[in-house]
């Protein structure tokens, strides 16, 4: 699944299966820079809330032109709880300070 993301929002909902792993890799197709902010220089990570509580899921990054493709391969750690549990793409900068991040949007096992 690719996710054009535009000004941070995204309204996506992800279905998976209870207990999956490694499913279909959901891909965020970011801006270089965004309000200033370049992107490259950031790591990505997937926040999410699901079952088993908070979960902070490093996420790794290819560049193309003027875009960052974003990978997240959904792990059974997300799927293991049956419900709606909300995620949020997050970049840091060096300093671990979130310097850029999406509106909320769901998985939903």
């Amino acid at each position: 699944m690719n996710i054009t993301i535009n000004h941070r929002f995204i309204d996506v909902k992800v279905f998976v299966q209870q207990g999956s792993s490694e499913v279909n890799p959901v891909i965020f197709l970011v801006p270089l820079i965004d309000e200033g902010v370049t992107l490259s220089d950031c790591n990505f990570f997937v926040s999410v809330v699901d079952g088993q509580g908070y979960d902070k899921i490093p996420l790794s990054f290819t560049e193309e032109d003027d875009t960052l493709q974003v990978k997240w391969n959904i792990e059974s750690r997300t799927t293991a709880v049956e419900g709606n549990h909300p995620f949020q793409l997050v970049a840091e900068n060096l300093k671990q300070e979130v310097v850029w991040l999406t509106n909320t949007s769901h998985v939903i096992v």
